[in-house]
Parts: structure tokens; C-alpha cells; sequence
């Protein structure tokens, strides 16, 4: 696992929270700016089933 993605994990895990929680309304967002928290949420899901044991993917 890169040095950046293990650096990123915390502000991914926060990404997966506010769309977790619908804390975002996706109507005042631009199209790039959904575009990234759709991105976000398939890192994270992807880094979980990758690294299920990785102390980071339990916050995820």
C-alpha cells in the first residue's frame, strides 16, 4: 500500500461518513464535485476488500 493512500485513509474514512449520514446536499454540488465523493466511496470500498484486516479499514 502507497505511502499517499495510507496518508489519505483518515479524510477517505470522513468522505464515507458524510455520505454515510446524508450529510451533503447533492443539489449544491457541481457535477465534479459528486463525481469525487461517488470516487471516494469505491477507494474506500475497494481498500476494504482488499485489506479487510488493515487497522483503517475498520474506521472505513
Amino acid at each position: 500500500m502507497s505511502e499517499l493512500f495510507r496518508n489519505t485513509l483518515p479524510d477517505l474514512a470522513d468522505c464515507v461518513d458524510v455520505l454515510e449520514h446524508n450529510e451533503v446536499d447533492f443539489d449544491d454540488m457541481c457535477e465534479e464535485e459528486i463525481h469525487a465523493f461517488h470516487t471516494v466511496a469505491r477507494l474506500c470500498q475497494r481498500f476494504v476488500d482488499e485489506y479487510p484486516y488493515h487497522p483503517g479499514a475498520e474506521a472505513l
